[in-house]
């Protein structure tokens, strides 16, 4: 990026992580306890090429 530093940080190693979803922010290992914005943590998150970001709501874990 034009010799500008930008920080990656990879989430999964498998290709599967999941976060919490809790009034509008999204919380996992990567955004600690205070979470994200959801607009936000989405904006954040690349996928690699042919990779999709899927949800799905469940009861218990």
């Amino acid at each position: 990026m034009n010799g500008v530093f930008v920080k990656n940080y990879q989430v999964a190693t498998n290709g599967y992580h999941v976060a919490v979803r809790l009034n509008g922010k999204i919380i996992d290992a990567y955004t600690g306890l205070t979470g994200l914005p959801e607009e936000e943590y989405l904006r954040r998150l690349v996928p690699y090429p042919g990779m999709k970001i899927l949800t799905e709501v469940v009861e218990s874990l």
